[in-house]
């Protein structure tokens, strides 16, 4: 092979990888704007209550999400809540499927989707549960998170400790 031949070899995967490199750029930038031109939903129904709480998260607007719980028992302090879920990176995928609602209280059912592992893809598993909701004179509150989107002891069931409870 010639000195040539290696020189347009050379150029031919340099500019190759730094199309990529700008390919993934491009990339990441759709997806922080998309990401930033997604808005809250102003309709006073489950479904935008848990969507908000749900965006609030995914944004860090720890003031807005804390806004959305209602008066359940296990609620955390304010500062309590951001801290664990600043730390909490394993926000699973979720999607709203299907609402139903009985005068002041309602049932949202998410779906949630968990990845498989890099070694097991197939490993990815799915699944749906619910949250629930009270209608209130601010608005729905959430009063029963899932598992997934909820790292604190079970709402609703008096597992908690006090240290919980209260304001900050």
């Amino acid at each position: 092979m010639s000195a040539t031949e290696t020189n347009q070899e050379d150029r031919f995967f340099k500019g190759l990888l730094v199309g990529v490199v700008v390919l993934a750029l491009l990339a990441l930038g759709v997806a922080l704007w998309r990401q930033r031109q997604t808005t809250y939903r102003t309709d006073d129904t489950p479904e935008a209550a848990v969507y908000n709480y749900l965006l609030a998260i995914r944004r860090g607007d720890w003031d807005k999400a804390y806004d959305l719980l209602g008066d359940a028992p296990c609620k955390p302090r304010r500062g309590l809540f951001e801290i664990v879920l600043t730390s909490d990176r394993n926000f699973p995928d979720v999607q709203i499927v299907h609402s139903r609602q009985e005068g002041d209280a309602a049932w949202v059912t998410l779906r949630f989707r968990f990845e498989g592992s890099e070694w097991l893809p197939e490993s990815g598993y799915r699944y749906d549960d619910q949250v629930r909701l009270k209608h209130t004179a601010e608005g729905w509150k959430l009063v029963y998170l899932p598992g997934p989107i909820w790292p604190f002891p079970p709402m609703g069931e008096g597992m908690c400790s006090d240290d919980f409870l209260g304001g900050d």
